[in-house]
């Protein structure tokens, strides 16, 4: 295994074989992992209170507001319309829970993986040494290039925080990655996944 690392920065590409592994290191955004360590903390509070309320465990409501005890075996029976919206609530604050937790540990993640051959092109983040790649298979890889601002538009699949420094398309998509990555450091890499990978950077059919 080769490896060609690049002055001053923290990223570099190990080659083995003809297979190529590149990391990139960007910093940590300690004010949005701060945020967001508050916001779910609080928000695990709201997740357990609605939860509680609607099994009927943490606040003896009215019985007028009173939700039934959720028996899956026999149905939900009559339900009022406070515990149909505490419901409803519950379903998009989870999801917006999820969502918080995973934008936490892609910030904190903050070495990008990207694991090039000729099956395709991988894109995840490494944490505690784990990876959790996506894959793009290379039958719908095209136009591998240095990312432009008509890249990094809402339509993007993005990895990172939507600064990818390179570009690829997959099928009708548009992938960055490679976030923190300097003009000359992303050119180096586009060059040396030409030299042993030129069809990614071919016109799509």
């Amino acid at each position: 295994m080769e490896a060609i690392f690049f002055r001053g920065s923290k990223s570099h590409i190990e080659t083995i074989g003809s297979d190529l592994r590149i990391k990139v290191s960007t910093a940590t955004n300690w004010l949005v992992v701060v945020f967001l360590s508050v916001w779910l903390f609080f928000w695990g509070i709201g997740e357990f209170a609605a939860v509680t309320i609607l099994f009927g465990q943490l606040i003896p409501l009215p019985s007028v507001f009173r939700m039934p005890a959720l028996d899956f075996g026999a149905g939900l029976g009559p339900i009022d319309i406070v515990g149909i919206f505490l419901f409803v609530w519950l379903i998009f604050w989870t999801l917006g829970g999820i969502q918080a937790a995973r934008h936490l540990v892609r910030t904190v993640a903050t070495t990008e993986v990207i694991e090039v051959n000729s099956a395709g092109i991988s894109v995840g983040r490494e944490i505690i040494g784990l990876v959790m790649p996506q894959q793009f298979g290379a039958e719908q890889i095209s136009l591998l290039r240095p990312a432009d601002p008509a890249d990094l538009t809402y339509r993007t699949k993005s990895f990172g925080r939507g600064r990818g420094a390179l570009a690829f398309d997959h099928g009708y998509d548009t992938v960055t990655f490679g976030e923190g990555l300097k003009p000359d450091e992303a050119q180096e890499i586009l060059r040396v996944v030409k030299t042993r990978f030129p069809r990614y950077f071919e016109g799509g059919a």
